[in-house]
């Protein structure tokens, strides 16, 4: 009986356990070769991120298990969140609730074992390969200020002065504390 090296290998091949790729053929643009995303599956792909931050810290990246305990224990969200890590000093977190997302944003700065952790939304542009900072963002309390300059233009041109304005927290927003109003202003790493 002679048998061809295909029927050895075809019991070895494994099975689909979710679904399965198949070939589509790339559009040609001049000599290059580009994978065409359909809009609508681009949307969904970009909307299941909506509620999640992108982190950095700094030094060597946390064991999975441990880093996500303490993650829980830290922010105690009403839901659950899931921890990705993905090398570099990089990792991302997807929340469940929006109320748990913005109270970390608004929260901070955050430290495990007195090292700095960087959060920021996620956004389609983030890279994360960078093994060097050129900015962070940052929490900064503006003490005193007057009334009539709790308002987004005003606080965005206070913190242009120091970067570039992110956002304030929903405290200053509401003026639900007149003590100090927080924004978050993206400034260049030294």
């Amino acid at each position: 009986m002679v048998r061809f090296w295909g029927s050895l290998f075809q019991i070895a091949l494994p099975q689909p356990s979710v679904g399965s790729l198949h070939y589509i053929a790339p559009t040609i643009n001049g000599s290059c070769s580009v994978a065409t995303l359909k809009p609508e599956a681009y949307a969904k792909n970009i909307h299941q991120w909506d509620r999640a931050v992108v982190g950095y810290i700094i030094g060597k990246l946390p064991i999975f298990t441990p880093f996500l305990q303490f993650l829980k224990k830290l922010w105690n969200p009403k839901r659950e969140i899931q921890l990705l890590l993905h090398g570099n000093g990089f990792f991302t977190i997807k929340f469940t609730l929006d109320e748990d997302l913005n109270a970390v944003l608004e929260g901070g700065p955050w430290t495990m074992d007195h090292r700095p952790f960087i959060l920021q939304k996620w956004t389609p542009e983030v890279r994360m390969e960078q093994a060097r900072l050129s900015s962070i963002p940052i929490w900064i309390r503006l003490p005193n200020l007057p009334l009539h300059l709790w308002e987004e233009d005003c606080l965005s041109r206070i913190g242009s002065l120091l970067g570039i304005p992110l956002y304030a927290n929903s405290a200053t927003l509401r003026f639900s504390q007149a003590s100090y109003a927080r924004i978050c202003v993206e400034v260049q790493a030294v």
